[in-house]
């Protein structure tokens, strides 16, 4: 009976994590929604508009909705798995961006949800928020191509074969990011990019990298 008491409990915690992750990422796309908003707010008023940043980015500047597919492992494996993902990626210039300054350092804002199997059976699910540096463009009038780095936190769920593995569990996670940007159309986008994260809960730390290969198009 104890045992499925705690089958159960853990059951109903992973579903509310879950639930949690899914909670904040559908706000933040709310948020997105409410862009046109801003802009609209903006135009032909001197003291709500921001200037561009040395990538040429304009005010209306959309939000992103991508999605990616991604390799990686953790735990000192030395082999990797599958995982998945998604994100809104708020450009420099993007209205929504609440951080003005964050225009002249032509840094945007990354709003993620990232699920990563592991090797053994188990698996990793996260919700960062990233602050990501954008490079010059380096590509030519046809396609956008922009280099960009990032350093993000969040909180990432770890879910163990044993449910009494000390590793199991909630843990404040950090991660940085590298990787490129290129853009096809204003409204459609691909990108590639190497990750790497740190999970850290009662003086504990667990690692876990990743690649992530994935497209976006503006939203709304």
């Amino acid at each position: 009976m104890r045992a499925k008491f705690r089958q159960f409990s853990n059951t109903s915690g992973r579903w509310g994590n879950s639930s949690l992750y899914l909670a904040v990422f559908v706000g933040a796309l709310v948020l997105a929604l409410s862009e046109p908003a801003f802009a609209q707010l903006a135009e032909g008023n001197s003291r709500l508009e921001l200037p561009a940043s040395h990538l040429n980015e304009p005010f209306e500047n959309p939000v992103f909705l991508a999605a990616h597919g991604a390799y990686g492992g953790g735990f000192q494996k030395q082999s990797g798995d599958l995982g998945y993902g998604a994100s809104l990626i708020f450009r420099p210039g993007s209205p929504i961006n609440i951080f003005d300054g964050l225009l002249n350092w032509t840094t945007g804002m990354v709003v993620q949800v990232d699920y990563l199997q592991v090797p053994d059976g188990g698996d990793i699910t996260s919700l960062d928020l990233i602050l990501r540096r954008y490079f010059n463009n380096r590509g030519d009038s046809k396609t956008e191509v922009n280099m960009f780095l990032g350093l993000g936190s969040g909180i990432s769920e770890i879910d163990r074969p044993d449910e009494n593995d000390i590793a199991a569990g909630d843990h404040w996670s950090l991660l940085v990011e590298a990787g490129q940007e290129w853009f096809f159309k204003p409204t459609h986008m691909f990108f590639l990019k190497g990750q790497y994260r740190w999970m850290i809960n009662a003086g504990r730390t667990y690692r876990a990298w990743s690649v992530q290969v994935g497209a976006g198009l503006s939203w709304p």
